[in-house]
């Protein structure tokens, strides 16, 4: 199935460095498998996206285990307005989704930290 990003919010990220790629790397040969949230599940899915305005760039969040996508929504939950459910990705997978959607990645904890280490 093809996959879409849609930016939901729009919010600044205060601890986002662009070159935090060999987090993104060594959590890959770690775990392949991560967890984000998807959009309207079904025919019309899409994955949750957050645009930072003051850096101008969109990132997907994904999580490193399904409880912190759970702390994470449930934080949101009266703000989002579609239906909604945690997916398990192959971080290859998703990058490569992100990046034909012009989005970054960010490992994202329960409370919506970006995590840098």
């Amino acid at each position: 199935m093809l996959f879409s990003v849609k930016p939901c919010f729009q919010t600044p990220i205060l601890s986002y460095n662009k070159t935090k790629t060999d987090l993104v790397i060594k959590m890959s040969e770690e775990n392949n498998w991560i967890y984000v949230i998807v959009l309207s599940p079904g025919e019309k899915e899409n994955l949750f996206g957050i645009y930072d305005p003051a850096e101008d760039i969109n990132f997907i969040p994904f999580f490193q285990n399904r409880d912190e996508a759970i702390g994470f929504i449930y934080g949101l939950k009266e703000r989002i307005e579609e239906d909604y459910e945690i997916q398990a990705f192959l971080l290859d997978e998703l990058a490569e989704i992100a990046s034909q959607s012009s989005f970054l990645i960010a490992p994202v904890d329960g409370r919506g930290h970006i995590i840098t280490s």
